[in-house]
């Protein structure tokens, strides 16, 4: 996202999602920090745990966000 906290690009439904506000979970970690984890419902509702940083240069942000049902569930099934 950029430093606003606007998302720039996204990987699922990117059209849809460019120029929208960034999750209130991911927004509330930038706000305790520049770098770390965080948990929260995607904009889908999907519950996620992901990790994200904020550069010192540009103040934008990189975040990746993966589905806690798939890191649950055996690692055969996350691959289909």
């Amino acid at each position: 996202s950029d430093r606003s906290g606007l998302v720039v690009a996204r990987t699922r439904d990117n059209d849809a999602w460019v120029g929208r506000p960034i999750t209130p979970a991911l927004k509330a970690a930038l706000k305790e920090r520049n770098q770390g984890t965080w948990e929260g419902p995607s904009h889908e509702g999907q519950p996620l745990l992901g990790g994200f940083a904020r550069s010192e240069k540009t103040g934008w942000i990189a975040a990746v966000g993966v589905d806690r049902r798939q890191l649950a569930s055996p690692a055969g099934e996350s691959a289909n």
